[in-house]
């Protein structure tokens, strides 16, 4: 945030007292924030008063003016004037959740058995360019713009499908002589990210209905999976796989609600805001 003051000159001055008194505050001086030009105003998907409310929680540029000398000729003119406008940044959330819902996709047709677990290294560089690195560069642009939430999610989940990519590129890292080893590895490997997905969940609940159905989805998915490796249950993956399958297009939702509403300019696709 980048704040300073500068002084009214005489001039300044001069004209304002000159002015007649008006008993309604002048557009832009009324101390409330106005609006940038685009509907989307620097939001993102992740904000809990998404979409398009004057309450905003981004970054934003101040610039405050002194103006003590104007206020004492004007008393219905505030003390500050300050302009604020949203940093031109645009929204990252509907990048993140389109790779992290494609590159979920596409394992869950695998992890569901609707297509043959044999021909899975296709997923490998989907994995690795669209739900790692699409993602850790939205989650870098969530920290710009100053959201926790979608800048923790999307650094998190782009880690793990890197991570995934390299233990499928480099399979003697796990035990593979015993098939139930390598798969209590993996196993170990959803537990964590499990865990954190419980939390996150939670915290989704107070952002938008459409977040939180997508991070529900996704937790249960993700017992599933993990239930399904270390306790060697296929039915568990084949239902973890399904479950992944909706997580995929409640995601793809969310992701088509904002690029939608940014393009439209106006909520096409809700996202069912919560209520503060």
């Amino acid at each position: 945030m980048v704040e300073h003051s500068v002084s009214l000159s005489g001039v300044e001055s001069q004209k304002a007292s000159s002015t007649p008194t008006n008993t309604a505050k002048p557009s832009g001086l009324s101390g409330t924030t106005p609006r940038a030009s685009s509907p989307h105003n620097g939001r993102s998907l992740f904000d809990p008063i998404y979409p398009y409310t004057d309450r905003a929680r981004c970054r934003v540029f101040t610039t405050t003016r002194s103006a003590r000398r104007l206020s004492t000729e004007r008393p219905d003119m505030p003390e500050t004037i300050t302009t604020t406008k949203a940093p031109s940044v645009a929204d990252p959330g509907p990048l993140g959740l389109a790779a992290f819902a494609a590159t979920t996709f596409m394992l869950s047709i695998f992890n569901s058995g609707l297509v043959d677990s044999r021909v899975e290294a296709v997923i490998l560089g989907t994995a690795l360019f669209y739900g790692g690195i699409a993602q850790l560069i939205a989650g870098a642009f969530e920290f710009v713009k100053n959201n926790l939430f979608g800048a923790l999610a999307f650094t998190s989940y782009g880690a793990f499908w890197m991570a995934f990519w390299f233990l499928s590129s480099h399979p003697d890292l796990i035990s593979s002589d015993v098939g139930t080893l390598k798969a209590t590895g993996v196993g170990i490997f959803l537990l964590a990210f499990t865990i954190f997905t419980a939390y996150m969940t939670i915290a989704a609940f107070k952002i938008n209905r459409g977040l939180f159905i997508t991070f529900a989805l996704l937790v249960l998915a993700l017992i599933c999976l993990t239930i399904g490796d270390l306790a060697h249950l296929t039915i568990a993956t084949r239902i973890g796989g399904v479950l992944g399958l909706g997580t995929a297009l409640a995601a793809w939702y969310c992701s088509a609600a904002g690029v939608l509403a940014f393009t439209f300019g106006r909520t096409v696709l809700p996202l069912g805001v919560v209520k503060k």
